[in-house]
């Protein structure tokens, strides 16, 4: 998932009763023949000299906590509000970086894994065409394939997981529900399975839990495992 997530969340139509989940989106990558800041400042330039397609905002003209952003707006906001590309490097990780598509309002919502990638592809694939001619190399997007971005969780924890949705009141949890829920928390701590609690949130909401309950269980579940040790 991303290193900078974006909140996906399940949304009611107002004549509706069935919950519309939003797609996970995916990480997105370039990797770089040099120094990723040096790939950062390269870009830069082409934007500013495509300035009839895209206005160029470096968000910290420093390094802040060793990482370097820049936002590409295009003109052309194809029916969004304020849609923009940040591409920022990877403190610890040199020869890549990585791009995030933001907007202020989408043209539809929720944003579909197909849309988020389309919008990608659209601002960034001219800049770094451009850039691929001017420095005789093939740089290109790296996306996370949709598949890969379901939530699984390894046999055992599985089994865990699945006995407490199966047999838990969803409204209000009974004594022996917490009791299921806390079994499934020491055993993500001890046996280490990293599942991010917006990814729970997702898992119970598939299962039938409201998306407040859904929130709440996932935040029981962070702070428990914090409270049983980091890892």
């Amino acid at each position: 998932m991303k290193i900078v997530n974006l909140t996906n969340f399940a949304k009611v139509h107002p004549n509706q009763q069935e919950i519309i989940m939003e797609d996970s989106l995916p990480d997105i990558f370039v990797k770089t023949e040099c120094e990723s800041k040096s790939f950062i400042k390269n870009l830069l330039t082409i934007a500013k000299s495509n300035s009839n397609s895209f206005e160029v905002k470096v968000v910290k003209d420093c390094f802040i906590d060793d990482s370097e952003w820049l936002g590409i707006k295009p003109i052309d906001q194809n029916g969004h509000q304020n849609i923009t590309s940040t591409i920022f490097s990877i403190p610890g990780k040199d020869k890549i970086v990585q791009v995030e598509v933001n907007a202020l309002k989408w043209k539809a919502e929720p944003v579909t894994y197909e849309m988020y990638v389309s919008e990608a592809r659209r601002i960034l694939t001219p800049l770094l065409s451009d850039y691929n001619k001017i420095n005789s190399v093939r740089r290109r997007l790296s996306i996370q394939p949709k598949v890969s971005l379901k939530v699984t969780l390894p046999p055992k924890a599985n089994k865990i997981f699945k006995t407490f949705v199966s047999s838990a009141n969803r409204n209000i949890l009974h004594p022996l529900d917490w009791r299921r829920f806390y079994i499934f928390i020491r055993h993500c701590r001890s046996r280490k399975v990293n599942i991010y609690p917006d990814d729970l949130k997702r898992l119970l909401i598939e299962y039938g839990f409201e998306e407040t309950k859904a929130s709440y269980l996932a935040d029981i579940f962070s702070h428990g495992r914090n409270l049983l040790g980091t890892h």
